[in-house]
């Protein structure tokens, strides 16, 4: 066997990421009377985008003061059921533009500007833009509350954009906090990254728990070994005095004996990048192991002007005896690479994860036996999963293995390929199917065996898959030929393999109903698909149905109605599992406040109720209406509360009064409420 050794692809210099501070940034105000302590810092993972700014702790509270960091203007306001919900828009004299979220209430000598447009367009939601000589601010200035609109949880978000809308780490501004306590590395991953490439746990990511070895010193729990082109990524998280959230660090980098390979720093991002959160992160380890692992190379279609070098390929160890993809072979000592992650916060707190990567041995591949082999008189089972543009088959025995199994892979009427195994340990066998022919088709696996007394035994997988290229898109269609899910081009960066799947589901209101399930969802998709559905499909509930994303067995999400009785076409964000489902119930109203006969004494009261929708889900303002004695009115809705208020632009003249609720969910099922009350003649 040839000698194992390790080499690394060449990348380009490195070249330090350095954010400006302006001379306005000194002697900023601190945003809130609240406190000090963060709950979330900038570049932190949300769902498809990058955490903007820094989040203060309210402590469960709402109400405390939001205060301008320095001289400006008020430049825009914000007022929204869902997203940032109230936010201020504060343009500083330096150019930086600096937003506050998340208000509950804005400053008085702002409330006319909201009210105003408001009444006029006879809706809540809506953004207001300001000249410069509108709203003037000094620092230190009030410019609204804390609360928890568009989020539902109180705190304040602040966020700081440059004079051409750069994203950039409030840090920069002088928004510190006390914080001593360095990173905490949690899980190192090495990533295959070519057809390849193999890790100890066969051709899939291997994760190695991080192991403290001193104060700020970690290492793997076990030692690393891979073949092939790889990846690094590492789960790591930190704290910061004070506070008991989990944040993310502020640099990361990758060393290769003593050589800078990689380097993330998250100081800036331009708007439209935020959605490549999942290619600086690994979506399919996060949704796998349940961590936010940093990617230490860079991915296809990254352009993170953050993440360092540039070069494609940046970051990748190749493991082996070839040579690397491209540029020169590192040096390669005989016991392989050592290599350094430095995780470091703002404030200069630095852990550090060390270890070793070598080379796995070249012959751990075995071709399949001619004959199925002997195994222990046990059960044996095979699973699969798509990864990139192949299928990886994991064949168990959990009383171990005499011999490998045989596999083969049945892709054609008149064909069966045997599919060589490599031993990821003394229970598990590993094959790869790479795919490589155009259109979906269906495949089935054999794995066979000989139990005890030579009894042949087989067990077999079946698939239906289709290759999403990233220059042609593709498509995928149930079993049935009923559905499909059809990916645009540009969906994906780099080949994907897709699977459809059909079952039924039994269903409240709707009966046995057929689920319609496309994968992988474990990768990101970066341009929305395109689902169709042939009607009436098998077990479709009559009445009012839609389109829902089956999110587990009892749990849905609305996507689309059903507007054409012979074909549904929706867009959607990736693939998921969906069904047609009925919704006959209408929105529940209760809790109105004032209660129906009630007495108040103020012409300002409080007026609000719950309105509750449990299947399709209440739709925008025109579905939840108020009107007051023959008046439509003004509505807030605080989702995350089902709770609806009104806004009362003048007060109520003594007397009775007649409220009428409407809400209509987005199947169409309408709920009337009707009540009165009076104001005494104390209200005047």
């Amino acid at each position: 066997m040839k000698n194992a050794v390790v080499h690394i692809v060449s990348i380009t210099v490195l070249l330090s990421l350095a954010v400006p501070v302006p001379a306005s940034a000194q002697g900023l105000v601190w945003p809130t009377n609240a406190g000090r302590v963060m709950t979330s810092s900038f570049g932190e993972y949300r769902p498809g985008h990058f955490h903007a700014g820094l989040d203060i702790k309210t402590w469960g509270r709402e109400g405390y003061d939001i205060y301008a960091l320095g001289n400006g203007w008020v430049s825009r306001i914000v007022a929204s059921i869902s997203g940032y919900g109230r936010a201020v828009y504060l343009t500083l004299e330096s150019g930086e533009t600096v937003v506050y979220a998340h208000l509950s209430a804005f400053a008085p000598g702002l409330v006319p500007f909201v009210r105003e447009k408001q009444a006029r367009l006879g809706r809540y939601g809506v953004t207001i833009f300001l000249r410069p000589d509108q709203f003037r601010v000094s620092a230190g200035d009030l410019l609204g509350y804390t609360g928890s609109t568009g989020n539902g949880v109180p705190h304040l978000h602040v966020e700081v954009r440059d004079q051409v809308n750069n994203l950039v780490n409030p840090f920069h501004y002088g928004l510190t906090v006390t914080d001593n306590l360095p990173p905490e590395f949690i899980q190192l991953a090495v990533v295959p990254l070519s057809a390849d490439a193999r890790t100890d746990n066969g051709f899939l990511p291997a994760l190695y728990p991080a192991v403290p070895t001193a104060p700020g010193a970690w290492e793997p729990a076990a030692p690393v070994r891979a073949r092939g082109r790889v990846g690094l990524a590492v789960a790591v998280t930190d704290r910061a005095d004070g506070a008991g959230n989990l944040f993310s660090p502020y640099r990361l980098r990758l060393f290769i004996d003593d050589r800078e390979w990689y380097r993330v720093t998250y100081d800036s991002l331009r708007l439209n990048e935020s959605f490549q959160v999942d290619l600086d992160r690994d979506y399919r380890l996060r949704r796998v192991a349940g961590s936010d692992f940093h990617r230490l190379y860079r991915a296809a279609g990254n352009t993170l002007r953050f993440c360092l070098p540039a070069a494609a390929n940046a970051g990748e160890i190749v493991c082996g005896d070839g040579d690397a993809a491209s540029g020169e072979r590192a040096p390669v000592s005989p016991d392989g690479l050592r290599f350094r992650i430095e995780a470091e916060d703002f404030y200069g707190n630095v852990s550090i994860l060390e270890g070793r990567i070598t080379a796995a041995p070249a012959d751990t591949t075995t071709p399949a036996p001619e004959s199925p082999p002997p195994v222990p008189d046990s059960d044996f089972s095979l699973g699969s999963e798509c990864y990139g543009d192949a299928i990886v088959y994991t064949a168990v025995s959990a009383a171990g293995w005499r011999e490998p199994p045989l596999l083969l892979v049945k892709d054609s009427p008149w064909l069966k390929r045997a599919v060589p195994l490599i031993s990821v340990d003394s229970t598990s066998w590993q094959g790869r199917y790479r795919w490589l022919r155009e259109g979906q088709r269906t495949i089935t696996a054999e794995l066979s065996a000989r139990r005890t007394g030579q009894i042949c035994r087989t067990v077999s997988d079946t698939i239906s898959a289709a290759l999403i290229d990233p220059r042609a898109g593709g498509a995928l269609t149930s079993p049935d030929g009923r559905c499909s899910f059809i990916f645009p081009p540009g969906a994906v960066y780099a080949p994907v393999l897709g699977r459809a799947f059909q079952k039924t589901l039994a269903v409240r209101e709707s009966g046995t109903v057929t689920v319609y399930e496309f994968a992988p969802r474990d990768r990101i998709f970066f341009r929305q698909g395109t689902l169709r559905l042939d009607l009436p499909a098998p077990g479709m509930p009559s009445g009012k149905a839609g389109l829902y994303r089956v999110i587990n067995d009892s749990t849905f999400g609305f996507v689309a109605p059903l507007s054409d009785p012979m074909r549904l076409e929706a867009a959607v964000s990736g693939p998921a599992a969906f069904a047609v489902l009925q919704d006959t119930v209408p929105p529940s109203v209760s809790g109105v406040i004032p209660a129906d006969g009630a007495v108040v004494r103020t012409g300002t009261p409080r007026i609000q109720w719950v309105c509750e929708d449990d299947r399709s889900g209440l739709g925008g303002e025109d579905t939840y209406t108020i009107h007051i004695d023959g008046k439509r009115q003004i509505v807030e809705r605080l989702p995350h509360l089902n709770l609806c208020r009104v806004i009362l632009f003048a007060p109520l003249s003594p007397g009775r009064h007649r409220l009428k609720i409407t809400a209509e969910d987005r199947a169409g099922n309408v709920t009337v409420h009707e009540s009165g009350f009076a104001v005494s003649a104390a209200g005047r």
